[in-house]
This record gives structure tokens, sequence and C-alpha cells, in this order.
């Protein structure tokens, strides 16, 4: 009797534990987080080379041009400050570790395995939020022993309270939701009716986040999800499409007046924020539109060298924590400010192209698992605008996740080819 090995599955279960292992820390673990996890990156890396032995995968330019965007910040922020601390620390195990690690890890392993297993981690993520949003908890707060991260939880039981599943932050849930609803759009449930049930509960979850920049990240990439399946005459409009639209809109109509008060709690939410949103003296608006002046301030009056290079990892929110705005200096709220604060124009430059090629592959490739990728990481940049992307785990490993997607990956090759 031979016994046989599926390396992909085994790299699928290391990719699990890992993300698991992520979680654990950042729930349980005080002090340098950082000295756990890249532990763990190192020990999974070895294991991995040597579940995958000698297969083969190409890598898309995309993925290239991030992994150029990662050590050049690190090579501008060691030489600027002289020490890996900080932002400069995070870099290697939240950017550059994820990302070796999971080039070894996906690159042969089956794409709509990994992205199935993604959409259905989303729909449960979304069950979990219609739940929160009902009795105003979290079933995990029990589970959060980190006394900074006990911050998140203040406004449990209250009406204040935001959805935010497994995720500390809700507008990290809300970004994994627009994910989850890019992947339940290219590849939808087989049933039709548990297709549509997981699409409501994926975005009422996604409203209760509260996060007005999420829907409208969730509004750009819907929009272009239709723009770019009409151009490529993929999406035909019939009428079995008009038909299954039309009962789905009776069946939310029948719904909301047999669950009339958990529907209308629903719209105040929708309403209220977007109200707040519109108010230039709401101190959110505020807090982001002065950091946006201060960020682009800071720039004009800097000297050539630092407006090329900018200042060094963890100038952005120095800063800020320098000089608080109205009281408020937890985190800069956008990638951008962020990136041309600490690595100037050649960070940003890189940071838009990668932007840029995505939305290039998306329109010009003729794989729908390729589009799907593009989409994502479009969706990641759109939310960059208002907060700090690469300083989540969650947005780091989705960023290589479907950045790695961009490129085709082949098993029957001796060489690394570079594919669009």
């Amino acid at each position: 009797m031979r016994l046989s090995f599926d390396k992909s599955l085994g790299q699928l279960c290391i990719f699990i534990l890992f993300c698991f292992w992520i979680i654990l820390c950042r729930y349980q673990r005080t002090g340098d987080v950082g000295d756990y996890i890249f532990s763990a990156e190192i020990i999974f890396f070895c294991v991995a080379l040597i579940i995958r032995g000698r297969a083969h995968w190409e890598i898309g330019p995309a993925f290239i041009l991030y992994i150029t965007f990662i050590l050049v910040r690190e090579i501008e922020s060691f030489y600027l400050t002289g020490a890996i601390e900080g932002e400069s620390k995070i870099i290697i195990y939240s950017e550059f570790g994820v990302a070796v690690l999971l080039l070894v890890l996906l690159t042969d392993t089956s794409k709509e395995k990994i992205y199935r297993l993604l959409r259905n981690f989303g729909v449960a993520n979304a069950l979990i939020g219609c739940f929160e949003y009902t009795y105003k908890t979290s079933w995990i707060a029990k589970y959060i022993m980190v006394p900074t991260h006990r911050y998140f939880l203040q406004n449990m039981g209250t009406d204040q309270w935001r959805v935010r599943t497994v995720f500390l932050h809700p507008v990290i849930c809300a970004v994994f939701m627009i994910i989850t609803w890019i992947l339940l759009l290219y590849i939808p449930i087989n049933n039709r009716w548990l297709q549509r049930f997981a699409q409501g509960v994926t975005v009422v979850c996604l409203i209760e986040t509260k996060s007005r920049s999420s829907w409208i990240s969730f509004a750009v990439v819907t929009f272009l999800y239709f723009l770019v399946r009409q151009a490529k005459g993929k999406k035909e409009i019939d009428r079995s499409f008009i038909f299954r639209w039309m009962v789905a809109v009776v069946f939310l109509i029948l719904l909301a007046l047999l669950c009339s008060d958990w529907f209308e709690m629903l719209f105040n939410t929708v309403s209220s924020r977007l109200i707040a949103g519109l108010n230039k003296n709401n101190e959110g608006n505020y807090n982001r539109m002065m950091m946006i002046r201060i960020g682009t301030s800071i720039f004009g009056k800097a000297k050539p060298l630092n407006r090329m290079f900018g200042n060094g990892a963890n100038y952005a929110i120095n800063y800020l924590r320098a000089h608080p705005i109205r009281g408020w200096n937890r985190a800069v709220d956008n990638t951008y400010v962020t990136v041309l604060l600490n690595y100037g124009i050649v960070g940003l430059f890189l940071q838009l192209s990668i932007l840029l090629l995505s939305v290039q592959n998306m329109i010009k490739t003729k794989s729908k698992m390729t589009e799907m990728c593009a989409l994502a990481v479009i969706s990641l940049f759109v939310s960059g605008f208002f907060y700090e992307m690469y300083s989540w785990f969650t947005t780091t490993v989705c960023l290589s996740v479907f950045l790695l997607g961009q490129g085709e990956m082949v098993k029957h090759t001796a060489k690394v080819r570079f594919v669009r």
C-alpha cells in the first residue's frame, strides 16, 4: 500500500495555520508581537519549502513591483534613520515576511481553492456580523487579552457599536467584506438562493461596520465590475436576469414588512452616518482633511532630497503625535499621505504604479480570475484613502494573495516566467 501526500492541501493548511497564528498573536500577545510572528514566518517558510519541493511558478509584474516597493521603503528607512524599529520593523514581518511566505505557499496551489476558502470565510464572518448587529456584542471580546486592544470594544452594548467580527477594527472588517463581495461576484455559490443570501448578509455586515469610506469603495468596485463586464461583452442582461432581481426586490420588501424594526434600525444607521459624512465639522472628516493639508504643506516645505525619498519610517505618525489634531494622534488615516511623507515621491510612485498596473490588468486580461484579483487590489487601494492599509495584517495578506493572483501559475515549466 502506497501513501500519497497532497502538496497543495498541505500548503493550504499552512496558510490557514499562519492566519490563525496572526489572529492569536494580535488578540493575546503583549509587547513586541512582531517577534512572535516573524519567528512563525521563518518556521512556516521552511516547512513550505520542504513540502513544495521543486515545484515551479510564474510571478506577475504586479507582485514584483510590490516586492520592490517593500524593499525600497525598508532601504530608505534604514538609510535615513539608521535603525530598524517602529514601522521599519513592521515592514519586515508584516509585509515582506507575509509576501515571501505566501509566494512559496500559494504559487502552485489551486487558485480557485484559495479564493473559495476566503469567500466562505467572508460569508461566515458576515453571518457573525449580523449577530453582532442584532445584539450589539462581540463573541470574541473575551479572547482579547491585550489591554491596548480593549479600546476597540469600548462601545460594545450601545448604539455606537460597530460590527467587527473576528477583526479588531470595523474598517478592516468592512474592507474584508468588500473582498468577500468581489469573490461572490466572480465565484458565485452554486445554489442561486444561497448566493443571494450570502450577498445580502455581506452587504448588511458592511453597512453595520459604519465605515463610510468602505461604502464608497464598495460602490466604486461594484460600478467597475459591471462596467468592465459590459465592456467585455461578458454580462448579458436577459429576461431571466431581470426576473431574478425582481424576485429578490419583492423578497426584500416582504422581509422589511415582517422585520420592520430591524430594517428601520439599519436605515437609521445608514442615514445618520451619511449625514455625519456630509458635515464638514464632523470630527472624523475634519481630522482627515487636516491631515491631507498638513501633509501637503510639509511636503511643499521639504528639501529636494526629502521630497524625493521622504523622511523615513514613522515620520508621519510621529509628527501627528507631536502635533495632535483636536486631540487626535492615533493614526494618520491616509495611506497616500503616510507614504508621501515617509518615502517621498519614489514611494508614492511605486504605490500608484501597483494600482495602475492592476487597473490595466483588469481591463486587458482575458482571465476571469486575474480580473477578479485586479479588482480586489483596486478595492484595497481605494479604501487606502481613508486608513493606513499597511499597518494591518488583513490587508497585507489580501494584497499579497491577490497580487500573486495576477500572475498566471504554471506547473510544467523549468523556468520562472514573468507574465501580465
